[in-house]
C-alpha cells in the first residue's frame, strides 16, 4: 500500500512538473508579440502625390520598441514615411499609425530599442532577435487616385506626403500648388497650426537627356529662409545619388553673398556645386543634360532667347547620371538650419516649363 501511495505521489509530482513546464511554455507563447494591420491604403505607384495612412496595433510589445513600416514598389521595399523618420511610435494602448507612400504591399516590423533600420530592402527579414515581429498585407481595391494638375502641357503630381528636402522634415499641402487662368504655376509656403506647409509638383515620367527650361517670376520677394528648387530625382532607385541635378534659389536664412547655386550629386564634392548671385526680376533656368556633361544656365527674363542676358553658366563633367526612372520636380520649401527661420508666407510663380530633346 505504501508502494502504491509512493507511486501515486511520484506520478503527482511528475504531472505537476509537466503542467508547470507546459504552463511556462504556454505563457512564453502568449507573450510573443503580434502585429496587426487595422487600416491599409489602396495600392498605387510610389511618387510625390501617392500617399495614404497605415494604422494597426501590436500585442505584447515591450517598452522602447518601435514599428518600422515599408511599402513595396517594384521589387524593392522602401522605408516609410521618410528616411529621417524611420520609426513609428507605439501608443500606450498598443496602437500605431503613420503616413506612407503607396505601394503594392505593405510591411510592419517590430524592432528593439536602438535598432537602425535599412532604408530599403529587396527581401523582408524573418522574425529574430532584431525583428521581434513581422507582418505584411496586400491592399485590396483599385489603384488610389493621384492628385495632379496640368501645367505647360504636362501632367504633374502634387506632393501631399512629407519629405526631408533641405535636410529636415517638411509637411505639404495640396492647396499650395495650383495653376491660374493664364496657365502659370503658383507655389506657396503657408503657415498651419503644426508649422509651415510646403509645395511640390513632379512629372510622372522620365524625360531623359535634353534641355529643361523653367521660366520664373521675381524671386527677390522670397523669404530669406525659403528655398526654390528645380531638380531631377529618381524615387525608384538609389544608385547614382538618385540622379539628382538641381538649380536652387535661396538665401539660406542669411541675406548675404550668393543666393543661387547649381548642384549635381553628391553635393559634398567641391566640384559638384557652383554658386552665384541671381538678380531680382524674371529669370529663366536651363538644364542641358548630355551623356558626358550637365550644363546649367540662368538668364534674365522669360522672352525669346535672343533677347536674354546670361547671368550665370556652368558645366559639370563628373558625376553626370544616366537616365532611368528619374523625373522633374519643382519644390518650394523652408530651410530650417538657420538662426533666422521662415518668417512669412511665400509665393513663387513659375510661368512656363519646356523640354527640348
Amino acid at each position: 500500500m505504501a508502494r502504491i501511495a509512493g507511486n501515486l505521489a511520484c506520478w503527482g509530482l511528475l504531472a505537476c512538473a509537466c503542467f508547470c513546464t507546459w504552463g511556462c511554455h504556454a505563457g512564453r507563447a502568449r507573450s510573443e508579440p503580434v502585429l496587426v494591420f487595422d487600416q491599409v491604403p489602396l495600392p498605387g505607384p510610389s511618387g510625390a502625390g501617392a500617399t495614404g495612412v497605415l494604422r494597426g496595433h501590436v500585442r505584447g510589445a515591450r517598452a522602447g520598441q518601435h514599428v518600422v513600416l515599408y511599402a513595396l514598389s517594384g521589387t524593392t521595399w522602401w522605408i516609410q514615411p521618410l528616411t529621417i523618420r524611420p520609426l513609428t511610435e507605439i501608443a500606450a494602448d498598443g496602437s500605431w499609425s503613420n503616413a506612407t507612400h503607396l505601394g503594392t504591399r505593405y510591411a510592419a516590423l517590430l524592432v528593439n530599442p536602438g535598432f537602425v533600420p535599412a532604408h530599403q530592402m529587396e527581401t523582408l527579414p524573418a522574425e529574430n532577435q532584431e525583428y521581434a515581429a513581422v507582418a505584411t498585407v496586400a491592399p485590396s481595391g483599385g489603384p488610389a487616385p493621384v492628385q495632379h494638375l496640368r501645367f505647360s502641357n504636362y501632367d504633374w503630381d502634387i506632393r501631399e506626403i512629407g519629405s526631408d528636402r533641405n535636410g529636415s522634415p517638411h509637411n505639404y499641402d495640396l492647396a499650395n500648388a495650383s495653376v491660374d487662368a493664364r496657365g502659370a504655376l503658383h507655389l506657396h509656403i503657408t503657415r498651419t497650426p503644426s508649422g509651415w506647409a510646403c509645395a511640390e509638383v513632379a512629372l510622372g515620367r522620365s524625360l531623359g537627356y535634353g534641355t529643361y527650361v523653367f521660366s520664373v517670376g521675381d524671386v527677390a520677394r522670397m523669404d530669406p529662409a525659403a528655398v526654390l528648387s528645380f531638380f531631377t530625382w529618381d524615387a525608384m532607385g538609389t544608385d547614382q545619388d538618385r540622379r539628382e541635378m538641381a538649380a536652387v534659389v535661396s538665401q539660406w536664412g542669411s541675406p548675404r553673398g550668393s543666393n543661387a547655386q547649381y548642384i549635381v550629386q553628391p553635393f559634398y564634392r567641391p566640384a559638384n556645386t557652383y554658386r552665384y548671385v541671381a538678380p531680382a526680376g524674371a529669370l529663366t533656368f536651363m538644364l542641358r543634360w548630355d551623356p558626358s556633361k550637365t550644363t546649367f544656365t540662368t538668364v534674365r527674363g522669360s522672352g525669346p532667347a535672343g533677347r536674354r542676358t546670361t547671368i550665370a553658366e556652368h558645366a559639370f563633367t563628373s558625376d553626370v547620371p544616366t537616365p532611368r526612372t528619374e523625373s522633374v520636380h519643382i519644390n518650394l520649401c523652408t530651410f530650417d538650419y538657420t538662426p533666422a527661420p521662415q518668417q512669412q508666407a511665400t509665393e513663387v510663380v513659375v510661368q512656363r516649363f519646356q523640354f527640348l530633346p
